[in-house]
């Protein structure tokens, strides 16, 4: 199947996602796939801990494909509905 062009750097992680569990049932390391798309958010916020998290965590026995979820940086950094840009307020406190 092609990639929808739009689809984002999101919709490449999630494109991947089915061929990377494919691939660890069938014994790949995850360090041996993701090790390619380290500079997928290249010069987007948040990619330093992109690249931090996969390089780090996917060596690990216990890591598997939604790993690339918990790096997304456009899921990660995402404002929170209803959150309020102009005010650095924590919970009735404000500054």
């Amino acid at each position: 199947a092609l990639l929808d062009p739009t689809a984002g750097r999101s919709g490449v992680i999630a494109s991947l996602l089915p061929y990377l569990e494919q691939q660890c049932t069938l014994g790949v390391p995850l360090k041996s796939m993701t090790r390619h798309i380290l500079g997928l958010f290249q010069g987007q916020p948040g990619a330093r801990s992109w690249r931090r998290i996969l390089s780090e965590e996917a060596r690990l026995d216990s890591s598997n494909p939604s790993l690339l979820l918990k790096a997304n940086p456009e899921q990660r950094f995402k404002p929170l509905a209803g959150s309020n840009d102009e005010s650095c307020s924590v919970r009735g406190v404000s500054s």
